[in-house]
């Protein structure tokens, strides 16, 4: 079977995976660069395999929790540092701790978490001193199920607190 072939039947086997590559094609061609973060591994281990079966190359980096910690600073002045990386995958709860990654201005998030911290958190990554550019977050949700009741309990828990 032909490589991109690979690639979009893995793309067509959620609809959500589906939406992200479209959505990271955009994105790419706007110049922008991009986290990626779901609470499973499991889930960048599919965008991976992805990524590295399709014909368009989407250079980028990883940091979940296998990741050394000793290593994690390095990923993110890489990533920082070389606009050739388009997108970093990161798990959510590596991604909240301690990372600088404002050399993206684009967040996706896959699954939301039941704790909105935790996203929040993720996300903050590239809200750090030194970001030049206005951030935009995307929410992946999927209607009429769990990720639904999940993120409407995250905009009740986030109304509680104000």
């Amino acid at each position: 079977m032909h490589k991109n072939a690979d690639a979009e039947d893995l793309i067509n086997v959620s609809i959500k995976t589906k939406f992200l590559f479209t959505l990271m094609a955009q994105l790419k061609s706007e110049g922008h660069r991009v986290l990626i973060f779901s609470m499973s591994k499991k889930m960048l281990d599919l965008l991976e395999l992805i990524i590295g079966n399709m014909s368009e190359s989407y250079k980028h980096l990883r940091i979940d929790g296998d990741t050394e910690i000793a290593t994690r600073e390095g990923i993110c002045k890489q990533f920082n540092a070389d606009p050739s990386i388009f997108c970093c995958l990161l798990t959510t709860k590596v991604g909240g701790f301690g990372l600088n990654l404002t050399g993206a201005d684009r967040a996706i998030i896959m699954d939301p978490d039941w704790n909105p911290a935790n996203d929040n958190q993720a996300v903050d990554r590239c809200y750090r001193i030194g970001q030049k550019k206005d951030v935009i977050v995307y929410r992946l949700v999927a209607i009429g199920g769990l990720e639904e009741r999940i993120y409407r309990r995250q905009i009740h828990k986030k109304g509680m607190n104000l």
